[in-house]
């Protein structure tokens, strides 16, 4: 709600604080002393560990972790994105025992993605789409699933920084605010920094919204813009990227990706699992298998949501357009009908 031009701070206030109590049973399984039984969390507490004795000791950027491989080292933080286990390296610095540590920043990754969402939505659909839009990306089942079954820190933070991005780049291309600028620049080298992968899966995302949003405009300037926020972004994180790719090769990289969880093939959505219905999930069970798919709720609220911005926002159609476009192109993917595309890409 605006006032003069400036947007209330009360009911921005409210609307956070109502954001944060719709997330509190996404958030439940943290309020324990003992982590879930996610795959991960070992792997993501020893490199917090890790960096939080080189932090001790005085070493603030590290490409090698001293301690692991039996005490012989290993380049880890080379090529495994580190913001996350930073932030959980902090948080024991500060005197949190370190099950509290990851646990808060799971918190933090889960909460400051809806957040960021509402941020984002507020721009585009108003107050009330923007409360129900991030509420549906803190419950969309894949990212409970990565958080509390997978356990990927790292990735659970990464999250965060998706939103911020585009709406940088909302800010900056639309409206020339520098805000924007340094926004989309600083998240995008936020997410690459704290989970690459997810950067280069949502690359070409960006990069269509950056042109939808110059299509919307009818500018090359705002094209322009929108590149520069990206380079921004690409440069401030080179120092991470760059050296990952000149010297994969000095790696066995392919026996990571030979292995059965991480062959693509393997990994495919049926229609059953890529739509199917909400079903009680436990944090606690060792076996349990949730749900990673897209979800039938989920997918119902976007269409509807699409339907209703085409309808209703006739100024922003070709946006609209573009993020149904999307929308199906990264579903197709997931399928196993996209296995011919992706055997042909290297």
């Amino acid at each position: 709600m605006k006032q003069n031009g400036r947007t209330i701070p009360w009911r921005t206030a409210l609307n956070l604080l109502l954001l944060t109590l719709f997330s509190a049973p996404a958030l439940q399984p943290l309020f324990n002393r003992q982590f879930t039984c996610g795959f991960d969390n070992n792997f993501h507490l020893w490199r917090a560990v890790q960096l939080g004795e080189l932090l001790r000791n005085g070493v603030l950027y590290s490409r090698w972790a001293p301690q692991m491989a039996h005490g012989y080292g290993y380049p880890l933080y080379l090529f495994q994105s580190p913001l996350s286990a930073y932030l959980a390296a902090i948080f024991n610095i500060l005197g949190l025992e370190w099950v509290t540590a990851v646990h808060l920043t799971y918190g933090i990754g889960i909460l400051g993605s809806g957040w960021a969402m509402w941020l984002l939505a507020r721009d585009l659909w108003g107050e009330k789409g923007a409360l129900l839009a991030a509420v549906a990306y803190i419950y969309a089942p894949y990212h409970l699933y990565v958080a509390y079954y997978r356990a990927s820190l790292s990735e659970t933070v990464a999250w965060v920084f998706v939103p911020l991005v585009l709406w940088g780049l909302l800010r900056w291309q639309m409206r020339g605010e520098r805000k924007g600028l340094v926004t989309a620049g600083v998240a995008f080298a936020a997410l690459v920094l704290t989970h690459d992968v997810t950067a280069y899966i949502f690359l070409p995302f960006i990069i269509g919204w950056m042109g939808a949003l110059a299509w919307l405009k009818q500018s090359w300037r705002a094209l322009r813009r929108g590149g520069t926020a990206v380079i921004l972004g690409l440069g401030l994180s080179a120092f991470f990227w760059l050296p990952a790719i000149t010297e994969r090769s000095a790696i066995q990289f392919a026996r990571a990706n030979s292995a059965w969880p991480f062959l693509y093939s393997n990994n495919f959505l049926s229609l059953n699992q890529l739509l199917s219905l909400p079903r009680n999930a436990d944090p606690l069970l060792l076996n349990d298998w949730p749900q990673r798919g897209l979800g039938l709720v989920l997918a119902g609220l976007a269409i509807l949501g699409l339907l209703i911005a085409w309808r209703s926002l006739p100024r922003t159609r070709k946006l609209t357009a573009f993020l149904g476009l999307a929308l199906t192109g990264y579903i197709f993917l997931t399928i196993a009908l996209s296995q011919p595309l992706w055997n042909a890409l290297p």
